[in-house]
C-alpha cells in the first residue's frame, strides 16, 4: 500500500501541530476527497463544503466571514487568487503549486 502525496502532506502539516477549526472546501470531488484526508488525519474536526470556493465562486465572500483558522480547498486559479486577498498582495506575485497543500 502505497500513501498518496495528499496524505503525507496532511500528516505532515498534522505532525507539525497544525490543527484549524475546520476544513473549508470546493464542491468538486477532488476538493472533497481532500478534505477528507485532512479529517482523518487529525487537522481538523469537520468539513464545511463551500460554494464560493467552487471555480469562479465568490471568494471575497468567503473571507469576509472568515474569523479563526482554517484549512482552505480549492482549485487554480481560484486558490492562488484567493491566497492573494488573503495576504493583501496584486494577482501574480506568487504561484501555488498543483495539488499543493497551503494553510491561512
Amino acid at each position: 500500500f502505497r500513501e498518496s502525496k495528499n496524505k503525507i502532506h496532511a500528516k505532515k502539516f498534522a505532525t507539525l501541530g497544525f490543527t484549524t477549526e475546520k476544513v473549508l472546501s470546493s464542491p468538486f470531488k477532488r476538493a472533497k476527497q481532500k478534505a477528507e484526508i485532512a479529517l482523518k488525519v487529525g487537522l481538523a474536526s469537520r468539513i464545511e463544503i463551500k460554494n464560493a470556493l467552487a471555480s469562479r465562486g465568490d471568494n471575497l465572500s468567503l473571507i469576509d466571514n472568515l474569523k479563526g483558522r482554517y484549512c482552505l480547498i480549492d482549485h487554480d486559479p481560484d486558490l492562488s487568487n484567493l491566497a492573494f486577498l488573503l495576504i493583501g498582495a496584486p494577482k501574480g506575485c506568487l504561484e501555488l503549486n498543483k495539488s499543493g497543500w497551503r494553510t491561512s
